[in-house]
């Protein structure tokens, strides 16, 4: 062998040797370079030049496929700060949030989503990063907690409704957005907070008022104006606003309304607004205070003769010497009244 030849053997053995050393350095899940569209474009994907926006979302592809979420996070997080202008940029942050929803850090993947949303509001994996916010959102006021500072973890239920509030916003008209401001409502008149659930419940109507679904949001609402009146030595305004929703319920829907009990509902409204007159009355005679007595006495006679307390009422202005004896009629009507009104404190129907 003559030393032309042994060089060049020496010189191709140097050469496959470095291209070994190349291949041991590449990044996991280096392979064949692949063409794929992105935003209407042509791009090469390599997932051998981590370097390159193509290459970059490679690696956090290939990560995604296994349970490395913090890898796939942390790239995300590398990739938005070098490639943020690029195309591929909208599937390295859907990536980042599907990875913090699979570990549990729930907010930390609707930061993610939204980031994705506000970017790409019309993209390519747009429904995908709203369907990751309501899973987050329903996550949060469900009860999953927060994660704070990596380790600690805080109820979030407010900051459930707020991604919901989100998401909504970011789909206004759609199916979606009906769902989750349906969702809201519900779920503030289960927790109790009337004020919010009648809040959410007019925006939804307001919104989607032909849906399917808006009469449930009325009947809601008007129960939740009930619910929010704390008694007779209260302002009885939510009393009127849920008697003005009830009576629309029954303008509108009234095979639903007397399947509902809404007539029954009303009737103890007027019971409720009775006794509220009646006791203002038992205030003033007690304290001798004898005309005002008598004007709520009248006052109460006059607009809610059908109730029970109109009885007493009437029997307070007799012992006064201002009223005579109730006739018959009078009688059974009130008896019947009271009779309905004891039944259903009994058996817990009606709205």
């Amino acid at each position: 062998m003559n030393l032309t030849v042994a060089k060049y053997i020496l010189w191709m053995a140097l050469v496959v040797l470095a291209g070994l050393a190349l291949a041991c350095d590449r990044e996991p899940g280096a392979g064949k370079p692949s063409l794929e569209i992105r935003g209407g474009k042509w791009l090469m994907l390599d997932p051998s030049a981590p370097e390159t926006p193509a290459g970059s979302l490679a690696r956090i592809r290939d990560a995604s496929q296994g349970t490395r979420y913090g890898r796939v996070v942390r790239w995300s997080k590398r990739h938005v700060k070098r490639f943020g202008s690029d195309p591929t940029t909208e599937e390295a942050l859907l990536l980042a949030g599907q990875a913090e929803l699979a570990r549990g850090r729930y907010y930390q993947a609707f930061e993610r989503f939204d980031d994705q949303l506000s970017r790409y509001p019309a993209g390519e994996f747009s429904a995908q990063a709203l369907l990751g916010e309501v899973t987050a959102g329903e996550a949060l006021i469900s009860g999953k907690k927060r994660v704070v500072f990596g380790i600690f973890r805080i109820g979030a239920t407010d900051e459930g409704v707020m991604i919901l509030e989100k998401v909504a916003g970011h789909a206004p008209g759609t199916q979606l957005a009906e769902d989750v401001l349906l969702r809201i409502g519900d779920w503030y008149y289960a927790h109790a907070q009337w004020a919010k659930a009648i809040e959410s419940y007019d925006q939804f109507m307001k919104l989607f008022p032909r849906s399917r679904r808006t009469p449930d949001a009325m009947l809601n609402a008007a129960r939740a104006s009930v619910a929010s009146f704390h008694g007779i030595d209260y302002d009885e305004t939510p009393l009127l606003e849920a008697q003005q929703r009830y009576e629309q319920f029954v303008e509108q829907f009234p095979v639903q309304a007397e399947a509902e009990g809404v007539v029954e509902a009303l009737a103890d409204i007027r019971d409720q607004r009775a006794g509220k007159l009646y006791e203002c009355a038992r205030f003033y005679e007690r304290t001798n205070r004898l005309q005002t007595a008598i004007y709520y006495y009248r006052k109460l006679t006059e607009q809610f003769p059908d109730t029970s307390y109109a009885l007493l009422g009437e029997d307070a202005l007799m012992q006064m010497g201002l009223l005579d004896l109730p006739s018959q009629e009078v009688l059974e009507r009130a008896e019947r009244q009271r009779q309905r009104l004891a039944d259903r404190r009994r058996t817990g129907d009606g709205p």
